[in-house]
């Protein structure tokens, strides 16, 4: 949490999270998820950083068939983050 501020935005697929609380609550759902087994499969595709601006493609065998995240970075916190996971199939 200590890259994010009160102002940054989180955007997934079916919600738009603002501020630490409501993000927080994002990523405490997520991380029971992330195993040891869930690390271990982690493939990072593609990692583009242009200005303030980061873009990462990523999978998951047996978990994600493909995961994008854009990162805008001002000031050294991310001000907006969008994250989707298409579960594999």
């Amino acid at each position: 949490m200590a890259d994010f501020t009160e102002v940054s935005v989180l955007i997934t697929g079916d919600q738009t999270l603002k501020g630490l609380a409501k993000i927080r609550s994002f990523f405490v759902a997520m991380f029971p998820a992330v195993t040891l087994e869930f690390l271990a499969a982690f493939n990072m595709v593609k990692q583009e950083i242009s200005g303030d601006a980061a873009y990462i493609n990523w999978n998951v065998a047996g978990f994600f068939a493909l995961g994008t995240d854009t990162l805008v970075v001002k000031d050294g916190k991310i001000s907006v983050q969008t994250f989707t996971a298409h579960p594999a199939g």
